[in-house]
Parts: structure tokens; sequence; C-alpha cells
């Protein structure tokens, strides 16, 4: 179905983050994929190389919550 295809998590949520794209605001996002995201950047990225913070990560992490936040900005009726 339709919705089985959207929601598909291969390559990343591909078809799901299209389809947000084009819809605007205001929607509800699928939180699981943001959880995900985060989750596969704290497992796979070092927070810490040679005594120093990875800034790229911290980065990357801000980034997706503020994707996740711009979802608050409009008004739900």
């Amino acid at each position: 179905s339709h919705i089985e295809r959207v929601m598909d998590p291969s390559q990343n949520y591909a078809i799901y983050k299209e389809e947000m794209a084009k819809t605007g605001l205001p929607a509800i996002p699928f939180v699981g994929r943001f959880l995900n995201e985060l989750s596969v950047l704290e497992e796979v990225h070092q927070s810490r190389s040679g005594g120093l913070i990875n800034f790229l990560k911290r980065e990357t992490i801000f980034a997706k919550i503020m994707e996740l936040q711009k979802y608050q900005l409009e008004e739900y009726m």
C-alpha cells in the first residue's frame, strides 16, 4: 500500500522525507524517525576523540532537533 511504501525505513525513510517536504506545515511528523536517527548518531559517532569534543556530531544532533522543532511553529486546529 501507499502508506507502507512511504513509511519504509530503508534508505533512511527517504520517501517519507520527500512526502513531508511536499506537504509543508502544519504537519505531524513521525517522531520515531527522529529518535532512530539520534540513536544511530549516538551509537556510531564518538563523542570525543583524542580528548577533543566531536563538534560535527553535536552539530548534526542540533540540526536533527531543530528539524523536529519546526513542526511546533504552526498552530494545529
